[in-house]
């Protein structure tokens, strides 16, 4: 028996797999591979890139840790082991990681981008800026950069410049849901209500169950003073992410300030069913309860 062999065909089929979205199954194809070959780097490798598509970030770091340990300058890995932090919220931990991929690979436009995002994050401006127009440098059409980029620009007052960007992005892309979401996003913050809604409706029809559109065109609804439109987008958007605290905050704010108490104590202690101590939630709940016409 080919054990190689057998091993590189169980890894091609991880491949495929991720690429068609069947991340359980791309997972138990690495577990075959493995069991082969346990210090098969790309193995390891394509286990990450499963398990980042699962949210399952801290196995998808060890995973990529793993193959460093087999190949230390497989940059490919440190890149994996950077992204995981960044996606498991844990900006300050990322930059590091991903500053030691570029030493690996100087001329990476997503992990300088992706370094931008976490700099942006963890509030080092000119870090960030400097980051995202060396990733615009190195490849100026890649929607990866241009969204990242569009939204580190946005949060440091430069809307315009972020909307530019995200319509590069939509050019290549016009019916991707995710690119519209931000659009409308960004138009939100530069004070473009109306736009800003009509973008998230289209993000809606292009992606009807995106728990996160209909969370955006929830809250271009509220911003506009529509609040039972508002209200009926983020029921949905809650209906499709039912866990999301988030959502619920939101969701109980709005029917508060139609006067609907009851319904938003419920939906506030949804929440707290999911998370017991989320400090905004109780705030939330002891501010209804004081005073359910006085809005926070």
């Amino acid at each position: 028996m080919d054990v190689p062999h057998l091993a590189s065909e169980r890894v091609r089929r991880a491949s495929v797999l991720i690429e068609l979205g069947r991340y359980e199954q791309a997972l138990a194809a690495c577990d075959e591979a493995l069991a082969l070959a346990p210090t098969s780097v790309e193995a390891h490798v394509a286990r990450s890139r499963a398990c980042i598509a699962l949210k399952r970030y801290r196995d998808a770091e060890r995973a990529a840790r793993e193959a460093l340990s087999h190949a230390p300058r497989d940059w490919f890995a440190q890149f994996l082991v950077a992204r995981s932090a960044m996606l498991a919220s844990e900006p300050a931990r990322a930059i590091p990681l991903f500053l030691a991929t570029l030493e690996l690979a100087p001329r990476d436009a997503i992990t300088h981008v992706y370094l931008g995002a976490c700099q942006q994050d963890v509030g080092e401006r000119s870090a960030a800026r400097a980051s995202v127009e060396r990733a615009l440098e190195l490849a100026p059409n890649d929607t990866t950069v241009l969204t990242n980029a569009a939204r580190v620009f946005t949060e440091q007052g430069e809307a315009l410049t972020g909307e530019k960007l995200v319509l590069r992005a939509l050019h290549h892309s016009p019916n991707d849901g995710k690119y519209l979401r931000l659009l409308a996003w960004i138009r939100g913050r530069a004070g473009k209500d109306v736009q800003s809604e009509m973008v998230a409706r289209e993000a809606v029809r292009a992606e009807p169950n995106s728990a996160q559109g209909w969370w955006t065109l929830g809250l271009a609804e509220w911003r506009l003073q529509r609040l039972e439109t508002a209200t009926r987008a983020l029921i949905e958007a809650l209906r499709l992410r039912p866990k999301d605290v988030d959502i619920v905050y939101d969701l109980a704010n709005v029917l508060w300030r139609q006067g609907r108490t009851v319904e938003a104590l419920d939906v506030v202690s949804h929440g707290l069913t999911v998370a017991e101590r989320d400090a905004r939630l109780e705030g939330l709940r002891d501010a209804i309860t004081r005073d359910p016409k006085r809005f926070l």
